[in-house]
């Protein structure tokens, strides 16, 4: 059985979701636009020749980590020389 329209609250609620998700998505959106600019899998294989798939996964995820934490006040040459500080690393 239909209740009918929602109440007024209900309706609120529901618009105030339905904003909620497109900020969100449009957050992260802008986010990963701006990540990918950054760091992604093919210039972590173009660093470090011969890197397998997991590592690169690995390091990728800790570079995104570590430019976040610098609230992405990097330049590309320092996130170039990070992640083949991570390759090093992975060598040991």
């Amino acid at each position: 059985m239909s209740r009918g329209l929602p109440r007024e609250d209900e309706y609120n609620k529901i618009v105030n979701t339905f904003d909620e998700v497109q900020k969100t998505f449009g957050k992260k959106e802008a986010f990963e636009k701006k990540m990918s600019a950054l760091v992604n899998g093919r210039m972590i294989m173009d660093l470090i020749p011969g890197i397998k798939g997991v590592e690169i996964g690995r390091i990728k995820n800790q570079t995104r980590d570590w430019v976040v934490s610098k609230n992405f006040k990097v330049t590309p040459e320092e996130v170039n020389n990070y992640i083949k500080k991570a390759g090093m690393m992975n060598e040991r």
